[in-house]
Parts: C-alpha cells; structure tokens; sequence
C-alpha cells in the first residue's frame, strides 16, 4: 500500500522546517516497509528519537475468542527480559485496557487508530501507588507513557500497539509530541494495514495451495461470512456446476449439490466447528471453520468411488460437460422430459445429446450405457 508522505502531513503543524523534512523522511522510510520485520529494524528506533523517547515498544496483539494477547513484539532500549515479564502486567496496564472492552475484545473500530498518554488516565500520585507502576514500570525506568494503536481495515485483524516511553527525571509527553506522532501515525496505519492484508492473502494463498496439492481428487471451496463462493479448485468446480474455477464462480442452477453445501456451511457457522454429510451418491463433505479466521468457511469435497469411476470412464470416451451432466442424470433413472426440465434443454437437444453420447460410447441404448459406466462398480 502506498501513501504520499506529503499528504500525511497535510494540516499538521510543524514546528520548523527542519523538523518537517525529519518527519517527511520518517514517513517514507515507513511506508517502505513491507512487513514486520522491516518495520521493526530501524524504524521503530527512529519514531522513537523523532518523539524524544527513550525507548519503546511493538506489540501486535490478537484475540482468540477468549481475550486478547500479544503474538509479536519488538523493542528498542527495553532489555528483553522486561517483555517477557509483561505478560504478567498485561492486563493492569491502563494505556492497553484503554483499547479493549472488558470482554477482551477490541474497543478500536476497524480502519481506526488513536493515541494514547499515560498521564491522561491516572494522576501522578494514583500511578506510583499502584502494583503495575512500582512491580514493572518503575524497575524498567520507565513512568511517562505514550502509545499509538493501530487496527487495520482487514476482517478479524490484531491490534498494532506502538509504545514509547521516558523515564520520570524527564518532563511528561506534551502536545508537542502528540502532534508529531499524529504526524506519522497516518504512514504507520497505512504500512500495518497493508502488511496485515498482505499476510492474510499470503495465509490463504498457502492454505488453499497446500489443500489443491494434496489430492487432484478432492474438491476444495472457500466461501466468505455472508456464504459466498470465493475459491472452487477445479474438481470442486466440476462436482458443484462451474465451467471452471476462472468462471466468475457462479455454479449452475441445475447443480443441487450446491444448495446442500450452503446449508453445511450455515451449520458449520452456527456450531462454530466441523460438520461431515454423505451428498447423494456423488461425494462426501465437510465443512468447517478456519482457525483464527472464524469469517471464512472452508469445504472439502471427497467424490466418491463411483464418481471417480464414471469421470474417468467418461473422459477416456470424449464426453463434454453437457453429455456428462445427461450421463449422470441418465444413471438417476431419469426420463429424456425430467432431463429436459432439470437442465433446461428442450427434448429434442436431449435426445441429440444422447446419440452423441452413444455414439461415442458404442452403444445401442441406455441400457447398454449403464452396464458400460458401470461395470465393475
């Protein structure tokens, strides 16, 4: 995602110019990088010394249902035993319980960011006296607290926390500073929203890749939270109705199968959790909410033996798609008019496609076209 560094600072006050081209670099060095690990290598140091911090912090915390927790972290001066210790403190800082409900849950909305000082939210005398001031701030030297919260645009998103921090011998974190860090917050948004849609589609990318490859036989459907078809491998595209997974993903009203899977999918969503049903005779399905992800359901097709029998029967003989999809209703034991109705075609195309289809299977009847599919089976 990119961002011109000269709009960032459109309407912001800057002191001098000096300090403007500080801040304008700043934001370009921001806004190139690409992930957390760039952000975290020099940048994080240079927001710091532009805020006239200390030092500082990097937190992305996740919620997983229960509450929230912190899934990476970065510093700059805080010695790394300190982070490790400041999951015990978690949940008695006063400038993270400022972006989360009680319920552990988000209380910045998406797409949002807002900023934070420490002495806006207790008094002097009411911070030294307290467990979390005099147990973990003050043995890290650290009593003025400013933090930047971030959360990206993308659905279930973590929550960015930048945290910058000066000992208490310096003077509190004045509008002087909270300027300049509205100054580079919109860069800062920018760069962990892009990063965190980059990795969600690098996570989908590789999961839907790993399951493609695991089997050519399985089919493989990602539908979204209001269940809308967003990924059909090519067999999955073949057992619902699509001409093939480029086809706009809109399967054919004459695939009922489909309507089976949107009612697996509405029940994997209620439950929270996988659910498994036989469909017909073609195939078996399961469906199931991803982990950490609980917007997108993922189904899984297993054709069964019958149906892998016949695709590979009908493909050795030449079938298209249309004479497969009269084969298939063939073997139902349905008339040339039920055919007609279900696909939409006339009689007559009907019985068109069936001299083709027993013409390129050497037969006489549909008789004889049953015993051929299924011999053996």
């Amino acid at each position: 995602m990119t961002l011109p560094a000269t709009s960032i600072l459109a309407g912001q006050s800057v002191t001098s110019a000096p300090e403007r081209e500080n801040a304008l670099e700043i934001c370009h060095g921001i806004l190139d990088c690409r992930n957390f690990t760039d952000l975290t290598q020099g940048i994080l140091q240079r927001v710091t010394g532009f805020l006239d911090a200390e030092t500082s912090v990097l937190f992305e915390f996740s919620y997983d249902g229960k509450g929230f927790r912190p899934t990476r972290q970065a510093r700059h001066e805080v010695p790394e035993q300190a982070l490790k210790s400041y999951d015990h403190y978690l949940h008695e800082d006063p400038v993270i319980l400022k972006s989360f409900s009680p319920d552990g849950r988000y209380s910045i909305a998406p797409g949002k960011f807002d900023l934070v000082c420490l002495s806006e939210l207790h008094d002097d005398r009411h911070l030294t006296n307290s467990s979390y001031y005099n147990e973990f701030l003050r043995p890290q030297h650290i009593h003025h607290v400013m933090a930047l919260f971030f959360r990206p645009s993308v659905e279930n998103a973590s929550i960015f926390a930048f945290g910058f921090h000066r000992p208490r011998a310096s003077r509190h974190f004045a509008s002087s500073e909270m300027t300049r860090a509205m100054q580079v917050a919109p860069a800062l948004f920018a760069c962990v929203n892009g990063m965190t849609l980059t990795e969600r589609l690098k996570q989908q990318e590789d999961l839907l890749s790993g399951l493609s490859r695991a089997t050519a036989e399985m089919g493989v459907l990602m539908f979204d939270a209001s269940r809308t078809l967003r990924y059909a491998n090519p067999c999955a595209a073949r057992l619902i109705g699509l001409d093939g997974p480029d086809s706009g993903l809109m399967p054919r009203p004459e695939a009922p199968i489909y309507a089976e899977i949107l009612k697996l999918c509405a029940r994997a969503k209620l439950t929270g959790g996988t659910v498994r049903e036989r469909l017909g005779n073609d195939c078996t399905a399961s469906a199931q909410m991803l982990e950490g992800d609980s917007q997108r359901i993922l189904v899984t097709l297993s054709p069964s033996r019958l149906e892998l029998s016949l695709e590979t029967r009908t493909a050795t003989l030449g079938m298209t798609r249309r004479e497969n999809d009269i084969i298939r209703l063939v073997l139902a034991g349905q008339s040339n008019p039920q055919i007609a109705d279900q696909l939409c075609l006339s009689t007559r195309t009907v019985e068109n496609h069936l001299r083709s289809i027993f013409s390129k299977a050497a037969v006489h009847s549909r008789t004889q076209l049953v015993r051929l599919l299924l011999a053996d089976d």
